[in-house]
Parts: C-alpha cells; sequence; structure tokens
C-alpha cells in the first residue's frame, strides 16, 4: 500500500495544479501510529514543511487538495496533516566507520 501512496503522492506534489498553493515541502511521509496492543489506526500521510511557511488557510487547502488528489485514486479512510519539519543538511558520514572486535574503542561505540 504504502509504495502505491507514494508514487501517488509523488504525481500529486510534481503536477501543475493550478488551485493548490505551492508547497516548499520538507518530507512527506505515510505511516501508521499504533499504541501496543492496539490494532494499527487509519494511515496517516504527513506533509512536512518549515515552519511558518503557510497560514492555516494555505495549509488547510494543501490537506484538502491531497486528501480529495489521493481519493480520486481509489484509496479511502486515511488522514492528511501537516508537521513543521526542518531538514539539517550533514556533510560527510554521519555515522561512525565499522571497527573489528579487537579495536580497543569497539566497547565506546
Amino acid at each position: 500500500m504504502y509504495t502505491i501512496l507514494d508514487n501517488i503522492l509523488q504525481e500529486f506534489f510534481t503536477s501543475k495544479n493550478p488551485t493548490l498553493h505551492p508547497v516548499n515541502w520538507t518530507s512527506i511521509d505515510a505511516i501508521h501510529i499504533a499504541e501496543v496492543g492496539e490494532s494499527t489506526g487509519k494511515p496517516v500521510v504527513w506533509i512536512g514543511v518549515e515552519p511558518g511557511a503557510l497560514s492555516f488557510k494555505e495549509g488547510s487547502d494543501v490537506v484538502f487538495s491531497c486528501h480529495a488528489f489521493i481519493a480520486s485514486r481509489g484509496f479511502r479512510d486515511y488522514y492528511v496533516e501537516i508537521r513543521e519539519s526542518c531538514v539539517m543538511r550533514l556533510a560527510g558520514n554521519r555515522f561512525l566507520d565499522p571497527v573489528p572486535l579487537s579495536d580497543p574503542t569497539f566497547a565506546a561505540r
């Protein structure tokens, strides 16, 4: 389901929709959030935007347009939400290089 939904979201955000406010999104995620021991809830499409990037009205327009676009592709019973999200670009490798078990720094890593 998520691969199909990802493709639909890509189509939505790359289409030239004149009624849609241009969204400078930072991330787009299709997720399920559930409590331990409970069944998963409805899927959520999270649209991440920079803090302050959209007014309430603009955000509402984006959410309703995205929901209608996805529904037109046959998906039902899901949420679309906007969240504030900052992108931090990192230079270089963000993980430590692997070391053998014999390396004295292994335990510290």
